[in-house]
């Protein structure tokens, strides 16, 4: 794939350079300035001239028929997510941003999330395909939590019969050629462990640099919508206890969730301080067990 020309913007004041230097020449703001495609006239005439489709009224509301939320598969989690009556939990198409400090448990939730996944109703059960994005652990290393996690499942809920989801693992780096995978594959729930760790061939700049992070979460959130598949992205957070990259990363998502608690602490809080298919007062409480995440239906 041939690499586009890029150039750097100010995300202060919008002046451009040809290389990356600390400080902006115009408005003099330090380490503001990001790397961005550089598209060429070619390349806009090309896109202002392809073919668009409208959807009229009529049209939107048959398709929304099927447009449903579907659990997450804990009650704590569906309430935070938001809905109404028995339509609540993860919105199809969504994308939604999982942010917390380190060992806090995000894999572990996502990986929970994935394993109880249904697709269909109670009596027309199908199995669910999950595509798990690799960037920072091996399939091995994440097939070893889920055998876990299976395990002590499996001894809670002996008496329910479920169907295993399909577990699909993709380790390359690339966030462009996991795309091209996916759409083979068209999953039914899409887990990117983390954003910091893909990178745009769009870009000269390493995983994890501020340009990078927007052009994965740009290129993932337009996918989603695409193929209507929701995808759960994994965020690493700075000292400052902010989410790390740029703070455009927050509106270009649907929904930021925040999963905190004490280190010294089993007790986990989970919250969503954005969310556009819901609320943002409500509060999940969790205990972070040997066997995950434990639902706490009533703290007091």
């Amino acid at each position: 794939m041939a690499r586009s020309e890029t150039v750097f913007v100010c995300q202060e004041c919008g002046w451009q350079a040809s290389r990356w230097q600390g400080q902006c020449a115009q408005c003099h703001t330090w380490n503001s300035l990001v790397e961005e495609p550089l598209a060429g006239p070619s390349v806009v005439a090309k896109k202002v001239n392809s073919t668009i489709s409208s959807l009229t009224l009529p049209e939107v509301e048959r398709l929304s028929r099927s447009f449903s939320r579907f659990s997450s598969g804990y009650d704590e989690l569906d309430r935070v997510l938001g809905g109404n009556d028995k339509d609540v939990g993860i919105v199809r198409g969504a994308v939604l941003l999982v942010s917390g400090e380190p060992g806090i448990g995000k894999s572990t939730l996502l990986t929970q999330i994935g394993l109880k996944t249904v697709m269909g109703t109670k009596d027309t059960q199908k199995q669910a395909v999950i595509a798990y994005l690799c960037g920072e652990e091996n399939p091995e290393q994440i097939l070893l939590r889920i055998n876990r996690l299976q395990a002590f499942e499996a001894k809670e809920n002996s008496k329910q019969k479920k169907t295993d989801p399909s577990w699909h693992f993709f380790t390359t780096q690339s966030i462009d050629k996991a795309l091209v995978a996916l759409s083979k594959l068209q999953p039914d729930l899409v887990i990117v462990d983390s954003v910091q760790s893909f990178r745009s061939e769009e870009l000269t700049g390493a995983a994890g640099s501020v340009g990078q992070v927007r052009a994965v979460t740009s290129v993932v959130t337009q996918w989603a919508k695409e193929h209507t598949t929701p995808v759960f992205i994994v965020g690493h957070v700075t000292k400052d206890g902010g989410i790390a990259g740029p703070k455009v990363l927050e509106h270009i998502v649907d929904v930021v969730i925040e999963i905190s608690g004490e280190r010294t602490s089993d007790l986990r809080l989970v919250r969503t301080y954005k969310n556009r298919f819901g609320a943002t007062d409500e509060v999940g409480v969790f205990r972070m067990m040997e066997q995950g995440f434990v639902e706490v239906s009533n703290p007091t």
